[in-house]
């Protein structure tokens, strides 16, 4: 008999439709999505899906890979797809079974694949297998599809506190045979940015950690870096200037400005003004704002946004003028305007317009960042200018 239909069904087709990495760098999670799934299927369908999946991991796979190839149309098929799937992602997530993740890697179906990546980082992970277990990944796609894997489970290790990191990141760089292009390398990142989505986690690793050992070997250059990092910041600046919370955190947010500017320090004085540039654009947009009549503002929000950016900006600028000795006239104009804007505000108001945390780095000694400890990582990496 067909299944019931009911009106509470999984889009398995919102799934089945993606590409791989779209499925991998999406918040969605096989076990969750799949493991409750709504279905309709009968016992003796639940006992032949368990049976297979115990006895023949890959004659099941390979039906699913056949069922999964085209658009699900028929209800008990949807039914059973979503039934096998649903016992698969129970199965794994208690039992990780060798055969049965190597027979899902396997798959040519991307939804498929999925599921067997999570179920091996899952292992990788909690420590039942090795990192050698990552061979099994060689036979999927492109090159591209291989790093952003390995990226993603970087991040993943990174996320569970992984003793398996520090191994996944030596394959990434022996994967590193020529230097990346500015697109190859914003596709690196793009993997192990946090929950959020940014690359600022709440406490930084990447630099260190990850792209070091990559400066090393040259597959990129600090320029890159720097780069990204002012990318990262701009991007969050501009969205807090179209009323976005610009939530800053001393730990993550206020440790990532201090990387920017150290990294600052290292480059070569047209690549400095390049960075100084970027900030005079950021910083003519929010004094527009801010000197705007209380009147004609379209909302109280914008405009403490604007003192909250200013004082982010002014923070950054005043520890990049801390590192680089010979002033650039357009760094120093910059802090003088920023500064400027801060001292129209009587400090004892200052909290009206800005956060604690916020403050408390604007506060700061700026010749602080003169002692930060990756002054010697970069150092060894590259020569300063």
């Amino acid at each position: 008999m067909p299944p019931r239909l009911k009106k509470s069904q999984l889009d398995i087709e919102h799934y089945r439709s993606q590409k791989l990495t779209a499925l991998l760098l999406s918040n969605s999670d096989p076990f969750r999505a799949f493991e409750y799934s709504p279905v309709d299927t009968s016992w003796s369908d639940y006992y032949a899906i368990k049976l297979l999946w115990s006895r023949a991991p890959k004659q099941l796979v390979s039906w699913l890979n056949t069922v999964c190839s085209e658009p699900i149309k028929q209800p008990r098929t949807h039914a059973l797809v979503v039934e096998t799937l649903k016992h698969i992602c129970h199965s794994i997530s208690f039992d990780k079974n060798l055969e049965q993740i190597d027979a899902l890697l396997q798959s040519n179906v991307n939804v498929i694949t999925w599921v067997g990546l999570h179920a091996l980082e899952n292992a990788i992970n909690r420590g039942n297998l090795g990192v050698e277990a990552l061979s099994k990944i060689d036979k999927i796609q492109s090159a591209h599809v291989r790093r952003t894997i390995l990226c993603w489970l970087i991040n993943e290790a990174n996320y569970h506190n992984s003793d398996a990191k520090p191994q996944l990141i030596a394959l990434l760089n022996q994967s590193l045979q020529t230097p990346l292009t500015d697109g190859e390398f914003k596709d690196v990142l793009q993997p192990v940015r946090g929950r959020l989505g940014r690359l600022h986690h709440l406490t930084p690793w990447i630099l260190e950690s990850m792209l070091v050992p990559m400066l090393e070997q040259r597959a990129i250059d600090i320029t890159q870096v720097a780069r990204q990092w002012l990318t990262e910041l701009t991007t969050q600046w501009r969205a807090a200037l179209k009323n976005d919370d610009p939530h800053f955190k001393l730990e993550a947010d206020g440790a990532f400005t201090d990387e920017l500017a150290v990294l600052t320090k290292y480059l070569s004085p047209v690549d400095q003004e390049e960075i100084f540039r970027e900030l005079s654009k950021i910083f003519v947009t929010l004094a527009r704002i801010i000197r705007q009549p209380m009147s004609a503002q379209v909302s109280w929000k914008s405009h403490s946004n604007a003192h909250k950016v200013n004082f982010w900006l002014y923070a950054l600028a005043r520890r990049i003028a801390a590192l680089v000795h010979d002033g650039s006239p357009l760094l120093n104009d910059l802090l003088l305007d920023s500064e400027a804007i801060v001292e129209r505000i009587n400090p004892s108001t200052w909290v009206s317009v800005s956060s604690d945390e916020l403050l408390t780095y604007v506060k700061c000694d700026p010749n602080q960042i003169k002692s930060h400890s990756l002054h010697h990582t970069i150092q060894s990496v590259v020569a300063p200018h």
